[in-house]
């Protein structure tokens, strides 16, 4: 006896759903396709499309690891930036300080000056910024070229692993300051003849201990391990030192420097 409600064999909903399921072939002939594999979501949203070559699932903590990751290089390239350009606002602040310090040394000096030498003093404040300004071209333009020309061809592979790009960055940075300053020198030494402080003869006389001096401040300050860029910056100050005397010696007829005994009337000893 068969149940009235009972499907007969092959009937089945269920049987035949899985059987069409499993494998089907097409009426023209062709393979058979697997239904359940096909992805129902193509691009566009469209039934029957395959999804990206390079989709793979992932658990949730891989997602979030791989997020953070990719967060920490952006945040690790930002802080590098942001360094960079701390730097470069630090020189340009301490090349624009350069004539403020000198100006705000003629102001304390002011009233033991006399009328000219407040003249020479004035003028030199813009001639502090200007002779910064060139400083740091010559650094950039001749020094640092020289620099890096040493480093790659005379030490070969050496200057990759020992400079990286923040070092390299900062050796830039540092030689173009340096350089800023130690373009003061002709100022400095004007401006002591000119005032009367010391005589072209007497820094000539001496000017073996002023290349001691030069050649300390180079080896101490600047940031080279090598020792390139000191002798680049002593022998730099070496020539502007000898190239204000040669000035001085040049312009001695027509010069307002005073004289000596200029100097002795206008400062008498108490």
């Amino acid at each position: 006896m068969t149940d009235e409600g009972a499907a007969p064999p092959g009937d089945d909903p269920d049987d035949s759903d899985a059987s069409r399921g499993s494998s089907e072939r097409r009426s023209d002939g062709g393979e058979a396709y697997d239904v359940e594999n096909v992805d129902p979501y193509g691009p566009g949203g469209g039934a029957g499309a395959v999804g990206a070559p390079d989709d793979q699932e992932m658990p949730l903590d891989q997602h979030i690891e791989e997020m953070i990751r990719r967060l920490g290089v952006v945040i690790i390239i930002a802080a590098l930036v942001s360094g960079l350009r701390l730097k470069v606002a630090t020189l340009a602040g301490f090349i624009m300080a350069l004539p403020v310090m000198v100006y705000e040394s003629y102001l304390f000096m002011k009233p033991g000056l006399y009328p000219q030498e407040r003249r020479y003093y004035l003028a030199s404040v813009p001639t502090s910024l200007i002779l910064a300004f060139v400083g740091v071209g010559f650094a950039y333009l001749l020094v640092l070229p020289a620099l890096f020309f040493y480093f790659t061809g005379y030490t070969e592979q050496a200057a990759e692993v020992a400079f990286s790009l923040t070092e390299t960055f900062n050796l830039i940075v540092m030689m173009m300051g340096f350089f800023a300053l130690i373009f003061q020198i002709p100022l400095l030494i004007m401006l002591a003849v000119m005032m009367g402080v010391t005589t072209r003869q007497w820094m000539a006389d001496r000017r073996l201990y002023f290349y001691g001096g030069f050649a300390t401040i180079a080896f101490v300050f600047s940031p080279d391990p090598t020792g390139m860029a000191p002798i680049l910056v002593a022998v730099t100050m070496v020539v502007l030192f000898e190239g204000t005397l040669l000035v001085l010696l040049w312009t001695r007829e027509t010069s307002p420097i005073p004289s000596a005994a200029t100097l002795r009337a206008r400062r008498p000893l108490a």
